[in-house]
C-alpha cells in the first residue's frame, strides 16, 4: 500500500468517526459504527487506530484542528484534556454551541 493510499484510508475512517461522534457523542463512538459509515472492515479501523481510545483521541484532535464545535463541546463537558487544552477561540466557539448562542 502506498503512503497516499494509507493516508486516504485513514482519513476516510477518521472523517467517518467524526461524523459518528457528531451523531452519537464523542465518547459513544464504536468501531462497528465507524467501520460501517466508512465502508471498511472493523479490522481496518483497528489497524489504523489500534484502540478505541486512540481513535477518540484522534477524533478530538481533528475536531480541534478543523473547528468541529459540537465534538469539542462534548470534550469540554466531560473534561477531555485535549479539549481543555484547545486554543481559546476554539473553546469559545464550542461554548457558544453549548449555550445555543451563535454569532
Amino acid at each position: 500500500m502506498s503512503k497516499f493510499q494509507y493516508g486516504m484510508q485513514r482519513d476516510i475512517i477518521l472523517n467517518a468517526a467524526v461524523e459518528e461522534a457528531k451523531k452519537v457523542g464523542y465518547t459513544n463512538i464504536r468501531r462497528d459504527d465507524v467501520s460501517a459509515r466508512a465502508k471498511v472492515s472493523k479490522g481496518l479501523v483497528t489497524y489504523y487506530f489500534k484502540s478505541l481510545e486512540n481513535l477518540r483521541i484522534e477524533v478530538m484532535q481533528y475536531a480541534i484542528d478543523k473547528g468541529v464545535d459540537i465534538v469539542v463541546a462534548q470534550g469540554l463537558v466531560i473534561g477531555d484534556p485535549l479539549a481543555i487544552g484547545a486554543p481559546q477561540g476554539i473553546k469559545d466557539k464550542a461554548a457558544m454551541y453549548l449555550t445555543g448562542k451563535t454569532k
